[in-house]
């Protein structure tokens, strides 16, 4: 069986369940398990778009 990532560990000792846990939007929304789980591609490219102004 192949180990679960540290982040999932961690959204699923949080929520209290032992299944895998499938709502991304859940994990991104929380900064501790979002920094848990590593570098994690944005797919909204709004956010995106603001993060770049940001950046600048």
């Amino acid at each position: 069986m192949a180990s679960r990532p540290a982040g999932l560990e961690l959204y699923l000792e949080k929520i209290g369940k032992k299944e895998i846990a499938t709502d991304v939007l859940k994990v991104m929304q929380d900064p501790e398990l979002r920094e848990a789980g590593g570098p994690v591609e944005n797919l909204n490219a709004e956010t995106t778009a603001e993060e770049r102004k940001e950046s600048e």
